[in-house]
């Protein structure tokens, strides 16, 4: 369940970091084209893991799933994870040193300064979650 909360956690985390990424580094018309990777990819990794798990299903039985099985998926993310960090160490960054040496750089306040663009994403992301929550299961002996 940690291991879960983690991962839940990170994906959060880097959500909005890769999508601003991707915006950035975009070139002149193309940035929803570049846009579009990040939910294609979401999607291509949601179909890995429902294929992982069948294939899991279909490869151990139910009590070895039970026992050791279940880490799998786990030791798949971890080897995933150590991808990402050397790719993350290999990105450049997009900011011009001009702009990462304002006093305001990188802090609430001068994001604030777009109000109108964080009320834009806020909604959205508001909506985009209400929309796409799967409902809680009603019995408690599902849990």
């Amino acid at each position: 369940m940690v291991a879960r909360l983690i991962q839940g956690l990170s994906v959060g985390a880097e959500y909005g970091t890769g999508a601003t990424y991707i915006s950035e580094i975009a070139t002149p018309g193309r940035r929803c084209f570049y846009g579009s990777f990040q939910y294609f990819t979401i999607i291509a990794g949601q179909l890995l893991a429902l294929m992982t798990v069948v294939i899991l299903q279909q490869t151990l039985t139910g009590e070895e799933l039970r026992e050791w099985g279940w880490r799998i998926p786990f030791f798949i993310g971890a080897l995933s994870s150590i991808v990402v960090v050397y790719l993350r160490r290999a990105m450049h960054e997009t900011a011009t040193k001009k702009d990462m040496n304002r006093k305001d750089a990188g802090s609430l306040r001068g994001m604030f300064k777009h109000k109108r663009a964080v009320a834009l994403v806020v909604a959205f992301t508001i909506g985009g979650s209400l929309t796409s929550t799967p409902s809680l299961p009603t019995c408690r002996n599902s849990w």
